[in-house]
């Protein structure tokens, strides 16, 4: 991440960019459905979280109902087995890495500027830790082949709460990093334990007992 952080900032010289098109201005202010307070004030459905919701909508489909996402799931939960069943493996991670993922990682810059009306190279750097933490809390694993949309925004949704929750309560702000920390700690040695857990039930089948048992069962096998 580091040599990517420095290579973004080699290649945009560290400028920000605050002249934006007057459209890009006008597309943010976009409200699907306006409501209005009692005082008059206008609130509502923003194009911004109608992109989301999109994007949300089309993540579950993906996942759930396409041989794209299923392979995902394979490929985290066990690559040597996926590979021995016929996935392509070189094929799914560069979809997935370069293709998927940009794509996402796109969409999320636009949003970004369309929230703040300004581009920096360094707008988000040191958040990711806090996606990490998101769908770990969301029921995904480290490890990989587990997880859902569903989860990481409920995930999402939680450290937003504890990281309100602790303005309110004028606890400084690298407490929360702390506890991001902490989160991350437990899901690596919770996933740890898990694989030893798989990795001692695993039976081992003696090969001696197995042939003994066929030339027994032949006849009804």
């Amino acid at each position: 991440m580091n040599i990517y952080y420095g290579f973004l900032i080699v290649f945009t010289g560290g400028k920000w960019i605050y002249s934006l098109p007057g459209w890009f201005r006008k597309f943010a202010e976009i409200r699907l459905l306006t409501f209005h307070t009692a005082n008059g004030m206008p609130y509502g459905l923003s194009i911004v979280t109608f992109i989301w919701i999109l994007v949300i909508i089309a993540a579950v489909v993906i996942l759930k109902h396409t041989l794209l996402g299923r392979s995902i799931y394979a490929l985290g939960g066990d690559r040597k087995s996926s590979f021995r069943i016929g996935f392509n493996l070189f094929f799914y991670r560069n979809i997935l890495f370069m293709h998927f993922m940009g794509l996402l990682s796109g969409v999320a810059g636009v949003v970004q500027a369309l929230l703040v009306q300004t581009v920096a190279p360094n707008s988000i750097v040191g958040k990711e830790l806090d996606v990490i933490a998101a769908v770990v809390l969301g029921g995904a694993t480290l490890s990989g082949g587990k997880g859902s949309v569903f989860g990481a925004l409920l995930g999402v949704a939680l450290l937003a709460v504890l990281r309100n929750g602790m303005s309110l309560m004028a606890i400084p702000a690298v407490w929360f990093e702390f506890l991001v920390g902490i989160v991350i700690l437990i899901s690596v040695g919770f996933s740890s334990y898990q694989s030893k857990l798989k990795a001692n039930k695993t039976s081992i089948i003696d090969v001696a007992d197995q042939g003994a048992f066929y030339a027994e069962n032949k006849n009804t096998l």
